[in-house]
């Protein structure tokens, strides 16, 4: 479910929204269940943000400028007198709208299920071991509402 995410596909936001609400309120059992989620949503949100900060470079200052900020350890640019490419600006910041939900979705697991950054980091889903074959303790009280972003 979590590869409908990737920004390749294309996936209406709707069905994101679905998955991502499914895969938040699913009553995982043991540790490795939501750390496994959380380990795949990292992993996605870190290529696909890369490469949506790029093509809103590229669509804000054009695709030479963008080069030459991304060369020149990117600085920030204070003003932006006009946007090269508003379509496809606009285009960036729709396809973004599924990165942020994979952003919520990492830090409501984080919360309902008491997990650190470092846990998160430390978990490796090939490392065969008994320490993540624990059962889960899930926090009630913890909001998890997409829709508000």
């Amino acid at each position: 479910m979590i590869k409908q995410f990737d920004e390749i596909k294309k996936t209406d936001i709707n069905l994101l929204l679905y998955i991502a609400d499914n895969l938040a309120h699913m009553s995982y059992q043991i540790i490795e269940e939501p750390l496994f989620v959380i380990h795949h949503v990292a992993l996605l949100i870190s290529t696909s943000g890369t490469t949506y900060l790029e093509q809103a470079k590229d669509a804000v200052y054009g695709r030479d400028i963008a080069e030459t900020i991304k060369d020149e350890d990117e600085e920030e640019i204070d003003e932006i007198d006009q946007v090269e490419d508003l379509p496809r600006l606009t285009e960036v910041l729709v396809s973004c709208q599924s990165c942020t939900l994979l952003i919520l979705l990492k830090k409501h697991l984080m919360t309902q299920y008491n997990l650190t950054d470092k846990r998160c980091h430390e978990f490796s889903p090939l490392e065969p071991t008994k320490i993540y074959e624990k059962q889960t303790t899930r926090h009630s009280n913890t909001a998890y509402d997409p829709r508000r972003c």
